[in-house]
């Protein structure tokens, strides 16, 4: 981890430390109250990725012993064996109820090797207060959710291919507005929601666009998505967080410096100012330059126009190297 010098500062010296010797990889940072969870995927075996967390209560100081929260025990028939969880966000507990952190995940690897195939996608929740691992239907799963656990009590969409990630790094859970779970997946190109509603998954397709890469909960009570390509993004705004999607706004992102491809994500807790961020790159070369050559952009409020247009204007994009 890198921090910076103080409060609202990114000049001077910022420290590093070592918070783990696990192989990590997509490391998630979130903030609850005065903690701060760290999730990440880590690399134990071949084509074996436990879900395991790490978090701190002194701003960063120190860290607690890794847990382990959802693992396969690389016992999957197919080597269906590492978990990929990239959607997350945190619930604020009322009315006597805990802070959770809701988790999506998929399934990844299979019979051709890592990360070529995907099996299933998930659902579960953090309980902030006595560290264990609940279903949509608030049972208890413990510490750590297992294979068994996995299948019997958190999928939702068992779909499977051993040539391609279905799921596309996308099981985003979101608390919506009547209080129920809702969880945005996209699966062959098309777009959906998964609402818990008594004691069941209710799915529903939805139109958000392609190539979805996020989905929040502003704070104002209403949800957006990103969706796009490489270049094209754009912005879906809705009410409920269920049905009733309109797009919000679009934009091109410039092509500089060589760039081909992007990168990009709401901003947790964003302003309206700067809503959301996407780093564009190269993509035969992004890992061999590092350079800081492909610009970083980011988009707020005002450079918002309406979807009619069907494009931002370039120039008002903030870009930063």
């Amino acid at each position: 981890m890198v921090k910076s010098p103080g409060p609202n500062r990114i000049t001077g010296s910022w420290s590093h430390k070592t918070l783990s010797n696990d192989k990590c990889a997509y490391p998630m940072p979130i903030v609850v109250d005065d903690t701060v969870y760290l999730f990440y995927s880590s690399t134990v075996a071949h084509w074996h990725r436990p879900y395991r967390m790490t978090k701190s209560t002194d701003n960063g100081e120190t860290w607690s012993k890794p847990v382990t929260l959802i693992d396969s025990g690389h016992k999957e028939p197919e080597k269906y064996d590492e978990v990929y969880a990239h959607g997350f966000s945190a619930d604020k507990g009322t009315d006597g109820k805990p802070d959770r952190i809701l988790l999506g995940w998929e399934m990844a690897s299979g019979p051709r090797g890592h990360n070529k195939g995907g099996y299933g996608n998930f659902f579960a929740y953090f309980n902030c207060k006595d560290q264990n691992m609940y279903t949509a239907g608030d049972k208890n799963l413990g510490s750590t959710v297992g294979l068994e656990e996995m299948f019997s009590d958190c999928i939702i969409n068992n779909a499977k291919s051993p040539d391609s990630r279905l799921f596309g790094y996308t099981t985003f859970p979101q608390v919506l507005s009547d209080g129920s779970i809702g969880v945005l997946y996209s699966l062959k190109g098309k777009a959906y929601i998964a609402n818990w509603k008594h004691d069941s998954w209710k799915t529903t397709e939805i139109n958000v666009g392609r190539g979805i890469d996020d989905f929040q909960r502003t704070a104002s009570g209403a949800y957006v998505v990103l969706s796009g390509g490489n270049k094209g993004i754009t912005v879906w705004e809705s009410r409920s967080g269920a049905t009733d999607w309109k797009k919000k706004s679009v934009t091109e992102l410039p092509v500089e410096e060589g760039s081909d491809a992007s990168a990009k994500g709401f901003i947790e807790g964003f302003h309206e100012e700067v809503q959301w961020m996407a780093s564009t790159f190269n993509r035969d070369n992004r890992k061999n330059d590092y350079s800081g050559k492909w610009p970083v952009f980011t988009f707020g409020e005002k450079d918002r126009i309406e979807p009619s247009s069907h494009k931002t204007p370039n120039k008002e994009l903030k870009a930063t190297r």
